[in-house]
């Protein structure tokens, strides 16, 4: 907003320019060519130059190259890659569906046009590759009462209040099934489930400390298999310092006190994480003093970007919980939903 408003002139930016953002800006500088360890493709140079001067804000854009002369990287130079991306084109997209992906385009198909008739309908699938026949796809939508025919006209499809729900919410399919199984259950507690927390880290220190130990390098994600079975083993606590050993025996207690038989390797570490996240935003704490308490608590590190994405998909699961309630009158749940949403977005 600044810079649209140009308070500022210069953002420097990663690679989520080319995610096609609405960033407007009169010139775009490349100070390298590279995405983390490969050279940028052609559809993604595309996508960030096309950052410099957009229609309705700026006369012309300037884009500026600056490649380091005789940079070797696996054989390329950098120079030469310049030259051949501002010599390409946008690359053809081909675009592979999943079953789940294949259901959700019909549904939002049918949803997004007035009586749809199934022929015509049919005809927009019958040049692509899918994973799944078209006529099955409908049964699985009819059979899971997302769809339904219209009552005069069997060649008519209609959503039901269910399936537009679903759609206007980006599910897939067992994920809005999942929600409706357990619209008497706490909202919170279904999207702990439907899309739990899993961007957290073992601190650096922690990481070394049992790579030392061990002596082998450890994954540093803490939801790895290999993680959760160190963390969780009497002889490697055991060789640690008691200050560690404190850290790990809370992560524990507090998030792995379950009876589960595949314990540690079960959910309930990322729900009882998501859970807590959670809480502690409803008890008023921002992203930066969430990722704090897990450092100085459990030496778990956990980036504030993150929880601020995660939280804002989980208001986008609770608009969607709010929505599979109404579609089957359940107003009260609706509105528990949208008071939770309110907390979550204030942090009270």
């Amino acid at each position: 907003m600044a810079f649209a408003n140009q308070e500022i002139s210069t953002v420097v930016t990663t690679a989520a320019l080319a995610a096609g953002v609405d960033f407007p800006a009169s010139q775009v500088l490349f100070e390298t060519l590279r995405m983390g360890n490969k050279w940028l493709t052609n559809n993604e140079f595309s996508q960030m130059l096309g950052r410099a001067g957009r229609p309705s804000f700026h006369d012309k854009g300037k884009v500026y190259l600056l490649p380091e002369l005789n940079k070797d990287y696996e054989g390329s130079l950098e120079e030469e890659v310049a030259i051949d991306l501002l010599d390409s084109d946008v690359d053809n997209i081909n675009v592979e569906y999943s079953e789940d992906d294949v259901y959700e385009q019909i549904l939002a198909d049918i949803c997004a046009t007035k009586n749809p008739d199934i022929n015509n309908l049919k005809s927009k699938y019958d040049d692509m590759e899918l994973p799944i026949l078209f006529d099955d796809a409908l049964n699985v939508l009819y059979d899971k009462k997302l769809i339904r025919y219209h009552k005069d006209n069997k060649n008519v499809l209609l959503p039901t209040r269910y399936g537009r729900a679903v759609s206007l919410s980006f599910l897939k399919i067992d994920k809005a099934e999942y929600i409706r199984k357990h619209l008497k259950k706490d909202p919170l507690q279904v999207v702990e489930k439907i899309e739990p927390f899993d961007s957290a880290y073992i601190s650096n220190r922690l990481a070394t400390r049992l790579s030392s130990t061990l002596k082998t390098n450890i994954s540093s994600r803490l939801f790895a298999d290999s993680t959760r079975d160190i963390l969780t083993s009497a002889d490697v606590l055991a060789k640690l310092d008691p200050q560690y050993v404190e850290k790990i025996v809370s992560l524990q207690v507090d998030f792995l006190s379950c009876n589960c038989q595949e314990r540690p390797f079960c959910d309930c570490l990322e729900t009882n994480i998501s859970d807590k996240i959670i809480r502690q935003r409803l008890s008023g704490g921002s992203p930066n003093y969430i990722s704090r308490y897990f450092m100085t608590n459990y030496d778990v590190h956990i980036y504030p970007g993150d929880i601020f994405s995660w939280l804002d998909q989980v208001i986008r699961s609770l608009e969607a919980i709010s929505r599979i309630s109404l579609a089957f009158n359940n107003k009260k749940m609706s509105n528990k939903t949208k008071q939770l949403i309110k907390k979550i977005e204030l942090g009270k």
